[in-house]
């Protein structure tokens, strides 16, 4: 169509007909632009963790071979041992409580200790964290254990670190137990990388398994997160 002095113009129809198209293309790029971005996420996540599991093979390192307590109690109440995270009492949840934890003098990066896509409500152990290690590490509190075990009784798959929430949990005896420095398999986990978690394990790697394998593994005694040495 022209105007009245000859230039070209766009008719409505001719206008609606764009924007329906570019509506078209943008709900056709979004879906891949936010799977990219979750890839990305994921990707910098793993490096995250790979920090930290590295920091704690070299904590290892200089405690003949045994690994450092994973902060299984209560931050203010029970614990007595430096954990990984944090030294006991915490009651000001602010990143300097990162620096109290035996693990930060290996890592020495707050940056390590987070993830982007970690942006649920946060309390606690969740706003200096957003992964938790393994209560395996010192036998999920069994009276028994009084001191973590070392890297060479674990198997190489054993998972020691994974993502997951801040949050108040039943466990298999009843009862409820907060999930501080460390966790235990049963404890519910919200996936932030579309339907996969990442898990940092015994040997340095850091791995992205979908929902369906991490659900498998929670109820797989023992397995990969159930790897209390010598206990099933």
């Amino acid at each position: 169509m022209r105007r009245g002095n000859g230039q070209p113009a766009f008719t409505l129809l001719e206008l609606l007909l764009v924007i329906v198209i570019i509506s078209i293309l943008m709900s056709l790029l979004l879906p891949a632009l936010m799977r990219a971005r979750q890839t990305a996420l994921g990707i910098q996540c793993a490096g995250r963790m790979t920090t930290l599991i590295r920091g704690t093979l070299m904590h290892a390192t200089d405690h003949r071979d045994t690994l450092p307590f994973p902060n299984w109690l209560s931050a203010t109440v029970d614990e007595t041992q430096v954990g990984w995270l944090y030294q006991p009492p915490v009651y000001d949840w602010s990143p300097k409580a990162r620096q109290s934890g035996s693990l930060w003098q290996y890592v020495g990066s707050h940056d390590a200790y987070r993830c982007n896509a970690h942006h649920t409500r946060q309390t606690g152990s969740a706003n200096i964290t957003s992964f938790l290690m393994n209560g395996a590490v010192i036998a999920f509190g069994d009276n028994r254990v009084n001191r973590p075990y070392r890297i060479d009784q674990f198997l190489p798959q054993a998972a020691i670190f994974w993502e997951t929430e801040d949050i108040e949990v039943v466990s298999e005896t009843g009862g409820a137990e907060r999930s501080d420095g460390a966790t235990w398999p049963g404890a519910a986990i919200v996936p932030r990388h579309g339907n996969s978690v990442n898990i940092a394990v015994i040997d340095g790697a850091v791995i992205n398994v979908s929902m369906d394998r991490f659900q498998a593994e929670q109820v797989r005694k023992p397995g990969m997160l159930w790897c209390v040495p010598n206990m099933r």
